[in-house]
């Protein structure tokens, strides 16, 4: 007698087609492993507490291929880059070279690469959606900046997302080596996709006295899911930057975790979220001090409206020889309505005995009084409550210096208080 299976997750990936790219067989074993064993996170795994997913997991997925005319991606490119690649449905459809020559780096698709090319940083086992991303890879970037290499301009990846509950999975690998300089502008956009899933995961490796500054922008999903990971490992003097901005997206979980495997190296996650209608996004972050003398900051702020919820989880670890840590995280809410929520815990687990770190969490509404002041002023009460908002959230939009980068963000926002 035939076995039916009562996995949620058995039905999603029935109708989705296996990966084609040559990952590392192990890499892939493990992964399948995975699938087989477990199903989707409930609301019982602590990971996962107050973010459920039980809607992908009803999705009637499909992997669907999709190309987009060069019209309808053109309008993103309005900004100084060195490349920018092109991801439709998780797989590349262009890569564009800037006009100017540009020497140190190296990006190649994973379906031009060999199993041998694209080796893994990872140290433990996948969790369900990291599998689901490995077994069922569309398409993927490796990403290499040469020795003493300072690339100019920002490198782009702008991902589609097109159709109808299509599922899809992308990949960077993504190599610094010593004494190099790059910058990354991170883009997700729903271009008239409705319901869709997209899984996408960057393994990044930051060798010695290094720097990558790196900007995610989360804007106008509407109706579609994204789970979107980083896995950083950072070597001794290097420096790694990470900014975060989500908006107008029915569903998003970012999950960044942070080696610090090398001294004198700093670390800096800088979050921003502004919901509204029924909209959630879900941080959680983990920087792991390995190393003495290390620097982290930790700034992500939020505001959330309508019947929206957010969820902040941030832990830094401290190991026990790891000295002389200074650890700084925050995260500060305000909610514009009484139907809003947020889940909000910050963690600091430390074993070594000297060092300084903090963590703090914030919720509450806007101030009577600084409305009643404005007001008081001629101004109106929507225009009051949205200058609060703006002088709440330029804490986090500071931390970016790229012009670009602010003028995206100053259109969310504007099209947030719209």
């Amino acid at each position: 007698m035939e076995t039916v299976s009562t996995k949620k997750l058995d039905r999603f990936t029935q109708s989705l087609t296996p990966t084609r790219i040559s990952l590392p067989k192990e890499q892939l074993d493990l992964a399948k492993a995975v699938l087989e064993q477990k199903d989707f996170p409930t609301t019982r795994d602590e990971a996962w507490k107050y973010t459920r997913v039980g809607k992908i997991a009803t999705l009637e997925p499909r992997t669907e291929t999709a190309t987009l005319q060069e019209s309808e991606w053109q309008a993103f490119l309005n900004l100084n880059f060195s490349f920018a690649v092109i991801f439709v449905n998780g797989t590349v459809q262009k890569i564009i070279h800037s006009k100017a020559e540009v020497e140190g780096i190296k990006i190649t698709p994973f379906s031009e690469c060999s199993e041998d090319q694209l080796s893994s940083n990872s140290e433990s086992a996948p969790d369900v959606f990291d599998a689901l991303n490995l077994v069922y890879l569309n398409d993927g970037i490796q990403l290499s900046v040469e020795k003493n290499a300072v690339i100019e301009h920002p490198v782009l990846f702008i991902h589609f997302f097109s159709g109808t509950q299509s599922v899809h999975h992308s990949r960077l690998n993504i190599s610094l080596a010593p004494s190099s300089k790059l910058e990354i502008i991170q883009q997700f956009v729903g271009q008239g996709a409705e319901i869709n899933y997209g899984n996408n995961h960057s393994e990044i490796q930051i060798a010695d006295n290094a720097q990558l500054e790196m900007h995610k922008i989360q804007v106008s999903l509407t109706s579609n899911y994204l789970i979107s990971r980083e896995t950083i490992d950072q070597s001794a003097n290097s420096t790694f930057t990470l900014h975060t901005h989500t908006s107008e997206s029915i569903f998003v979980r970012n999950d960044t975790t942070v080696r610090v495997n090398g001294t004198n190296s700093e670390t800096n996650l800088y979050g921003s979220y502004l919901l509204k209608e029924d909209e959630h996004v879900d941080n959680h972050t983990c920087i792991d001090h390995r190393a003495p003398h290390c620097l982290s900051n930790e700034l992500y702020k939020g505001v959330i409206g309508g019947k929206s919820t957010a969820v902040f989880n941030g832990k830094v670890f401290v190991r026990q020889d790891a000295q002389k840590i200074n650890a700084f995280q925050s995260n500060a809410n305000v909610l514009t309505s009484d139907s809003a929520s947020v889940n909000s815990k910050p963690e600091l687990e430390i074993y070594a005995d000297d060092v300084k770190c903090s963590h703090g969490s914030t919720t509450g509404q806007l101030d009577d009084e600084a409305v009643f002041y404005l007001r008081a002023r001629g101004i109106s009460e929507k225009a009051a409550k949205d200058l609060l908002i703006q002088a709440f959230l330029d804490d986090a939009f500071s931390k970016t210096t790229n012009a670009d980068v602010q003028e995206i963000l100053e259109t969310a926002v504007n099209r947030y208080f719209g």
